[in-house]
């Protein structure tokens, strides 16, 4: 609610008729006998006021002998409104022609002044010889050195923007770089810098470089001198995606589809054999204050994760990357194939020729053996299924049929592989001789 910032303020007049003094008009006690009066000399008379301070005001209220049952004829026909910011130069900014209204109540362009002048040119038409009016008012107004819109280039302002609120908030996703403003000023003739940089009324700024995190833009709008400061507040979120995602059984990479990985691919496959019981998982953030949860504990960006059994079958791993309250969800889809596709069966030597340790089964991967006196060994490895590859020590073998390893004096390993549908399974005997 504005307010009459002339009541009981400092006033003086081209004259005045005692005891009708120029305080009258501006003591707020709106009668006959609070009233100023005054003779007309020379051209016109003046009612001057000093505020006591500068002020933005657009309303004055005149108020005439009529609004106190005076006759019409008493009402003061012609005046004008004058103001100053140094009561040396003045402005006109209203001015009133063939009044008969008891009162008059003007709205008018917001302007800047602390003094205030209403100039009469003639008296009332009943005795033209004097003036008089019971109360002169001027109300002030809401800074204009202001504006009348303010957006962004990106995010959403919170509030929505209203001139009079002055701080904003907005977020931006982390692929957001960088931000204009445009702002528009409510007058002609203002000033507006963004963050030091003069951009004019309704034009957008230049780009604005974000961190990640908060980042403050300051609007300054100035007008004759006075400035005021709108604050945008820009969080740029930080990512909740990874730039890598690897999964291992033991040192050896477990291969994942699609390939090569994409950060916005949220899902990844994995077919490992039978022997492989356990993987683990190593993503890589791409925001610094990610959180990644494997399997839902927490794992450093980069390092691999716990050990992860595997079941016989499908095994799903999440993997949950949360940034700035977003969170990616990727997943490792694993398929550990059955034993039976990939494996040996049967026994892996000719019956009575050679001990293993320990006694042969298609789920046990590493055996040992004795050869004394032996120069080679015979080994008759049989797969499990049909169209299986085996090779022993890197050359292929025929399912079912005998092959001989020739052996040196020591220690000799022997590495059987077995591939079915992709999947491999090795055995391993070591033969000392």
């Amino acid at each position: 609610m504005s307010n009459n910032i002339l009541l009981n303020k400092t006033a003086t007049a081209s004259n005045s008729v005692s005891p009708f003094s120029a305080s009258k008009a501006i003591d707020g006690n709106n009668t006959a006998v609070s009233r100023w009066l005054c003779r007309m000399s020379g051209s016109s008379v003046a009612l001057v006021v000093d505020a006591g301070a500068s002020y933005w005001v657009n309303r004055w209220v005149v108020r005439h002998m009529g609004s106190v049952g005076w006759s019409i004829q008493y009402n003061m026909p012609s005046y004008t409104l004058q103001a100053s910011l140094d009561n040396v130069n003045w402005t006109p900014v209203d001015s009133v022609a063939g009044n008969t209204a008891n009162t008059t109540d003007r709205t008018f362009t917001t302007v800047l002044a602390r003094y205030f002048r209403i100039v009469f040119p003639a008296g009332p038409t009943i005795n033209p010889t004097l003036a008089s009016i019971v109360g002169f008012e001027v109300y002030d107004a809401p800074s204009p050195v202001a504006l009348s819109a303010l957006a962004i280039s990106s995010g959403t302002l919170t509030p929505a923007f209203s001139s009079t609120v002055l701080n904003y908030t907005a977020s931006v996703p982390y692929e957001t770089t960088s931000i204009t403003v445009t702002p528009t000023a409510s007058l002609p003739n203002t000033t507006i810098t963004v963050n030091g940089t003069t951009v004019a009324s309704g034009s957008a700024s230049g780009a604005i470089s974000l961190n990640v995190g908060s980042n403050t833009i300051t609007i300054v709008v100035t007008l004759n001198g006075i400035t005021q400061n709108y604050i945008i507040v820009v969080t740029r979120v930080d990512s909740s995606y990874l730039t890598a995602l690897t999964a291992q059984s033991g040192t050896t990479a477990v291969a994942l589809s699609p390939a090569p990985f994409v950060k916005t691919t949220m899902g990844y496959s994995a077919t490992v054999g039978f022997n492989v019981s356990s993987i683990t998982v190593t993503p890589t953030a791409e925001g610094a204050s990610a959180v990644i949860k494997v399997n839902g504990t927490i794992v450093t960006s980069g390092q691999a994760s716990a050990s992860i059994p595997l079941a016989i079958g499908s095994n799903t791993i999440p993997v949950a990357v949360t940034a700035g309250g977003v969170t990616q969800n990727y997943s490792i889809a694993i398929t550990r194939i059955d034993s039976s596709l990939s494996n040996l069966t049967g026994s892996l030597v000719p019956s009575g020729a050679l001990t293993l340790s320990p006694s042969f089964l298609s789920t046990t991967f590493i055996y040992t053996a004795l050869a004394t006196g032996k120069g080679s060994i015979k080994l008759v490895p049989t797969a499990s299924n049909a169209g299986s590859v085996i090779k022993v020590n890197g050359t292929q073998v025929a399912s079912g049929a005998s092959t001989t390893v020739s052996l040196v004096v020591g220690s000799n390993t022997v590495l059987i592989t077995v591939t079915n549908s992709g999947v491999t399974t090795t055995y391993q005997l070591t033969v000392t001789r």
